[in-house]
């Protein structure tokens, strides 16, 4: 079992920046029930808009994969369009390898060709039904956080009626939820993504973290309704600048390719933005209330 940092309660949607605690490897236990008395620790990597080849991409998979986390979270995008062959050529070199600890969400780019890209891929890797690659939740049991990943590319008002019935299922706020796109983005348009709205409204003051790809960027938004949203679609692809703002940017990093690292403990999640190198550009812990 993973030793684990004692900490000072911080509370919902507080970032603190403490640095990232000491880690060593940890093996993950997952539930589909409620985690009981969590007492270890999990660590995750999680970045989107990466799977596109490019040298860039390969050397931050390089890093993630050294790394040999717990578990990976892919934020979507496999470049271009997401086919069998891109899957194949594009995905599978660079993350392939962490396929069986890897929770993926759809991302726009594969979305028209998620019958015979995104679906079939999963289907051989996991042998999940095309219900579960769209969208899955489960505890962790080292942490005892939840987690749920839902598609942002469907039916909003479904997935949000899903997510609710999700988040009913797991007390207290040590949650992430993820997807492609974010109700609220790091980018220069004053709109963010109102069509996410319907999940949105389900996770507020319910979740610590939201974690979005899309935006081809690192942001860590200041705490909104409680929610801390990392927006980590710095993966390799178009990497691009920040541009003007309306929320609040607590820390961001831009035409870097970086991923997010998160250690999930009881009570808490420590994090860091972290490029090919292990430089952190971003640090600190989050408090959250246990189930």
């Amino acid at each position: 079992m993973n030793t684990t940092r004692a900490v000072r309660w911080l509370g919902l949607g507080a970032a603190v920046a403490t640095g990232c605690a000491a880690a060593i490897a940890a093996s993950v236990l997952l539930s589909s029930g409620a985690a009981g008395a969590a007492t270890g620790q999990t660590i995750v990597y999680a970045l989107g808009d990466g799977a596109d080849g490019s040298s860039t991409s390969v050397a931050l998979a390089n890093y993630v994969k050294a790394r040999n986390p717990d578990r990976f979270f892919y934020l979507g995008d496999v470049y271009e369009t997401g086919t069998a062959t891109e899957f194949n050529t594009k995905y599978e070199p660079l993350y392939g390898s962490m396929a069986a600890k890897t929770d993926p969400v759809i991302g726009n780019h594969e979305y028209a060709n998620r019958s015979t890209g995104y679906y079939q891929y999963w289907r051989t890797k996991r042998g999940w039904t095309q219900t579960k690659a769209k969208h899955r939740s489960y505890v962790d049991a080292a942490s005892g956080w939840q987690v749920i990943a839902y598609s942002s590319e469907t039916s909003m008002a479904e997935e949000g009626t899903w997510v609710a019935g999700e988040v009913a299922k797991h007390a207290g706020t040590c949650r992430i939820v993820m997807a492609h796109k974010g109700r609220h983005v790091v980018t220069d348009t004053s709109s963010d993504n109102s069509s996410q709205e319907p999940v949105w409204t389900k996770i507020v003051n319910k979740t610590a973290i939201n974690l979005v790809g899309h935006n081809h960027i690192y942001g860590r938004l200041a705490p909104i309704s409680g929610v801390n949203v990392f927006v980590s679609g710095a993966g390799g692809h178009g990497l691009r600048s920040l541009g003007s703002q309306h929320h609040t940017v607590a820390k961001s990093k831009t035409f870097v390719a970086t991923a997010t690292r998160l250690v999930l403990r009881p009570g808490a999640a420590d994090y860091q933005q972290v490029d090919k190198n292990g430089t952190v550009y971003d640090s600190g812990t989050i408090g959250c209330v246990p189930a």
